[in-house]
């Protein structure tokens, strides 16, 4: 039964992954604090998980494969700047490297055994994940990029605005981002749902700040610098998400980076996703 005021989207918008995590917030060396969701593996592992997620991404979103993949994995989730969760000081600088840093500095300050470290990233992640490599300050065991990418997509003519309009006015454009998103960004009522309720808590300030840093660039050559890092890249074919020619193409600038297509965002981030992960897994180190 439905409750009383919440539409389909609201209720498949509820979450489950937060209320088994431990929260904890690392300050970073420009003294912005980032939330991250720590879950102990239910069985001894030697094995960690530092998922980076897409931009805004929600905890939801990732919901099955974390429950899952904690069965078998230390895992930690870290939520990037653009996240509601960050405290950003006013004078911070918010750019693709920074936040990159930030991964690096996480790794350093949890004291992550880096031999059996593996970075697991999904699309704005990617680009981080990429970056972070790119500064050889982090060896991981595996790299994990999911739907990468080189750019960020932004609804039309936002990408161009958001250096411009005033927070009041990005506000007024939210109810064109959700008809975007609904009617063309989304394989399933399950992933609108998700990447509404990413609209509905959006910190239009932090997006701002963070958007006209990124907009319009591209970043084709970072992939360039990380061949030595044993890579697996993922792409997700029937996404209206991500392009696979890119993903394709990033992949052909990774010297050592293995492609498997997946086809769909729901594989991605279900259980199936965990159990794939420790095959590969079992596959790599034999």
């Amino acid at each position: 039964m439905r409750k009383k005021g919440k539409t389909k989207f609201d209720l498949l918008g509820i979450s489950e992954f937060e209320n088994i995590s431990e929260e904890i917030f690392i300050e970073m060396s420009d003294h912005s604090k980032l939330r991250i969701l720590h879950v102990s593996s239910e069985k001894e592992t030697s094995y960690t998980l530092l998922v980076i997620a897409g931009w805004a991404s929600i905890p939801l979103g990732w919901n099955d494969f974390l429950l899952e993949a904690k069965k078998n994995f230390e895992i930690f989730y870290l939520e990037s700047r653009e996240k509601k969760s960050s405290i950003l000081p006013q004078d911070s600088i918010n750019n693709i490297e920074r936040m990159a840093l930030d991964i690096c500095e996480t790794v350093e300050k949890l004291g992550l055994k880096q031999d059996r470290l593996i970075l697991f990233s999904s699309s704005f992640g990617t680009l981080l994940t990429a970056h972070a490599l790119s500064y050889k300050m982090i060896n991981p065991l595996l790299t994990v990029l999911i739907g990468p990418i080189a750019k960020v997509e932004m609804p039309p003519l936002i990408g161009y605005l958001i250096k411009f309009l005033p927070i009041p006015i990005l506000r007024l454009y939210k109810p064109f981002g959700r008809l975007w998103v609904k009617l063309f960004k989304s394989e399933s009522e399950e992933q609108a749902a998700k990447y509404l309720r990413v609209l509905k808590e959006a910190d239009e300030v932090k997006w701002k700040k963070i958007g006209k840093a990124i907009a319009q660039k591209e970043y084709w050559n970072v992939y360039e610098n990380i061949g030595q890092y044993p890579t697996l890249v993922i792409d997700e074919s029937n996404d209206k998400m991500h392009n696979t020619e890119d993903t394709k193409k990033i992949t052909s600038l990774i010297k050592t980076a293995k492609y498997v297509d997946l086809h769909t965002n729901y594989f991605t981030h279900s259980a199936d996703m965990a159990h794939f992960l420790q095959d590969f897994l079992k596959n790599l180190e034999m």
